[in-house]
């Protein structure tokens, strides 16, 4: 075979297919050959694939937003009476405040069962870069703090299914000094 008729092979070959001139004839893998009935095969195969990977997903509808709203409305209601219930970082009822704690401990827990999700930030530190399931109202210079921590949670972040449905808001205390409440 004369140089110029391998080079014109190896061109149409193409290069992925070059490594395969390197095995003997008999296991070597025959090159596809792009008819168009293999080209529609491939493309019918494809279809499929991206059909099975990722289900077609419905836009909300106004009965679902409505949901989400009455979901956070009554997260943040639920955690707003339980503050009021319990010793400030403690689970423990404040002083005859048990019955209406244990009630609420139930719808609590209901909630929880349904998927909905209620977090408290008060005492997290705040990660760099800030924590998009959070919003920052503002930033208060504390002694004694040596790093951004969440000083008081304004309203929780609550999640139905995994879903963020309310942004929690914070009050962030700063070490004294820190240029970070003025950056923000």
């Amino acid at each position: 075979m004369s140089k110029k008729s391998s080079r014109a092979r190896r061109a149409r070959i193409g290069a992925g297919a070059l490594n395969q001139l390197t095995y003997p004839k008999a296991i070597r893998i025959q090159q596809p050959t792009d008819s168009p009935d293999n080209l529609e095969r491939l493309e019918m195969a494809l279809q499929a694939r991206a059909a099975q990977q990722a289900p077609h997903l419905e836009p909300p509808t106004a009965a679902d937003e409505d949901l989400l709203r009455i979901v956070a409305l009554a997260g943040v209601g639920l955690w707003r009476i339980r503050q009021k219930l319990v010793r400030p970082g403690t689970d423990e009822p404040i002083d005859g405040a048990q019955r209406a704690l244990r009630h609420v401990q139930a719808l609590w827990d209901g909630l929880a069962e349904a998927g909905v999700k209620i977090l408290d930030h008060t005492g997290e530190v705040l990660p760099e870069g800030r924590a998009y399931s959070i919003s920052v109202l503002g930033f208060q210079p504390t002694a004694g703090a040596t790093r951004e921590v969440v000083l008081e949670t304004i309203k929780p972040t609550v999640y139905y299914r995994d879903k963020m449905v309310q942004i929690g808001e914070v009050i962030v205390a700063t070490p004294e000094g820190s240029e970070s409440g003025a950056s923000s």
